[in-house]
């Protein structure tokens, strides 16, 4: 017996802002004259909005949003919490107000723009920018400050040694890099998601997982450098998928570079395709065990830790591994 349950599924159609300017379910409503004659469908919504640029609802230009939590630029509405009634919007490291224009702390890149307010959005210009949320997750990722490499930080280390038992020493090794150069790998699309490639103790990441890919306005769902719940979940996934194949150049292969990218190919080719290599499903499993462990949690905690500025790094550590026996090794 099959069946399916209509109207649990929600669609949103966004603006070069991703602003969440409707929302539809997969149910069809039939349109007609009467009887038994159907002359069309239409898409059933359940949420519609309108925004002035800096993110209050038009007045009479909006339906039912208190039913749907995301709205300007993708963001998650809060109407209840430690600023009362007021229309906020949570932007991962920091909260808007869009009936202020403004954000209620101060910018923590204030130093490299001082022509700006501390409390500014989008450069003052919000018709065509987005605020971006500071930088790659910097709890998880950090950027050495003499050259174009990344390393993971002490927190990132700890969390998926903990969850995945990759060995710290393996994890302190890789060297990160952003895509670039003439051939472009790894070959994947950073407005469909992206990915990674690692070879030996290298990870080479597209565009998209960084501050600053100009494809992120209007590809918001993929955009991953930022310090939000978001971006903080994709990196720990691909890093605990990406640093296993390191294991495996070390396992496998003895460190050769040239066997390890054969060994691939030839997986490849046997198996027929990515997905399917035991190599690639040996990686993914590490994935899947980070993601079991973070759904355990809960993103919402595990990044208010993670983001915790009364916290060292210590504390945060032990906070994290009180939250899940495994991690007591």
């Amino acid at each position: 017996v099959r069946w399916r349950c209509r109207d649990r599924k929600r669609y949103e159609l966004r603006n070069h802002l991703g602003n969440v300017l409707a929302v539809i379910t997969d149910r069809k409503l039939a349109q007609g004259r009467g009887g038994n004659q159907v002359s069309y469908f239409k898409a059933q919504q359940i949420a519609a909005a309108d925004y002035f640029p800096y993110g209050q609802l038009h007045p009479g230009r909006y339906m039912d949003v208190r039913d749907y939590r995301y709205g300007y630029n993708g963001k998650e509405r809060e109407e209840r919490g430690e600023f009362g009634t007021l229309t906020h919007y949570d932007y991962g490291f920091r909260v808007y107000s869009p009936g202020l224009g403004r954000f209620w702390s101060v910018d923590p890149l204030v130093m490299d723009y001082p022509y700006y307010s501390p409390y500014h959005f989008a450069g003052n210009t919000p018709v065509q920018a987005v605020d971006l949320d500071g930088r790659e997750p910097k709890k998880v990722v950090q950027k050495y400050p003499d050259k174009e490499v990344y390393y993971l930080t002490d927190e990132a280390i700890e969390l998926i040694h903990g969850v995945t038992e990759i060995d710290k020493e393996t994890l302190r090794n890789l060297k990160i890099y952003k895509r670039g150069g003439i051939l472009r790998v790894p070959w994947y699309s950073p407005s469909s998601g992206g990915g990674a490639i690692t070879i030996g103790d290298e990870v080479t990441l597209t565009e998209n997982f960084f501050r600053g890919w100009e494809g992120r306005q209007s590809n918001l769902r993929y955009y991953y450098g930022d310090d939000d719940i978001a971006s903080v979940r994709a990196w720990l996934d691909i890093m605990s998928h990406e640093s296993y194949h390191s294991i495996q150049w070390q396992k496998y292969y003895e460190e050769s570079t040239i066997k390890y990218i054969l060994g691939f190919i030839y997986e490849y080719t046997v198996y027929i395709g990515h997905d399917n290599a035991p190599l690639e499903k040996e990686a993914e499993e590490r994935s899947k065990m980070m993601n079991d462990f973070i759904k355990y949690i809960g993103p919402k905690n595990l990044y208010r830790i993670l983001y915790n500025e009364n916290l060292n790094k210590e504390d945060k550590i032990s906070i994290i591994k009180k939250n899940d026996k495994r991690l007591e090794r």
